[in-house]
């Protein structure tokens, strides 16, 4: 769906590809992802350039078996604290050149298997305590390329 010009998407609009596996949406004008349900199957989503302000809690809920998310150059400047939470099998997320300016220790809530995270290209005012406390498993951080002000005792 990149590069489409699309506005808006009608909810429930994947609702019969129960098995898509992979979505990419990208350079369009969207700044909503309501209609992202009903995809039980997805285990790879992009999107990247859209106009997206806030991950909501809890939005990828529904989505169990995604294994990757990749989210960049969309605007975002907040996460909702448990957005990615019951994510059990994800093992990668991207939160690119975002407008993203502070990490909490809710954020990545749920999401335990993480093992590659990567915050390149944002400017962080504050990465609190405990920030990446759920992510057990995780292997690879990066942060390349962003700007970092303060980072509180015990946040990694």
């Amino acid at each position: 769906l990149s590069e489409n010009d699309i506005t808006e998407i009608e909810l429930n609009a994947f609702q019969n590809l129960t098995s898509l596996k992979m979505l990419m949406i990208g350079s369009n004008p969207i700044n909503k992802l309501n209609f992202l349900n009903n995809i039980p199957n997805l285990i790879y989503i992009t999107i990247v350039g859209c106009n997206l302000k806030t991950i909501k809690n809890a939005f990828f809920n529904q989505f169990s078996n995604l294994r990757t998310i990749s989210i960049a150059y969309n605007g975002i400047q907040s996460i909702e604290d448990s957005s990615f939470q019951n994510l059990t099998n994800l093992l990668i997320l991207y939160l690119e050149n975002e407008k993203i300016t502070s990490l909490n220790r809710n954020m990545f809530n749920g999401i335990d298997k993480v093992e590659r995270l990567s915050l390149k290209g944002n400017i962080f005012d504050k990465i609190e305590n405990e920030t990446f406390i759920y992510l057990k498993n995780l292997k690879e951080l990066s942060f390349d390329n962003g700007q970092i002000k303060n980072v509180y005792s015990n946040a990694v």
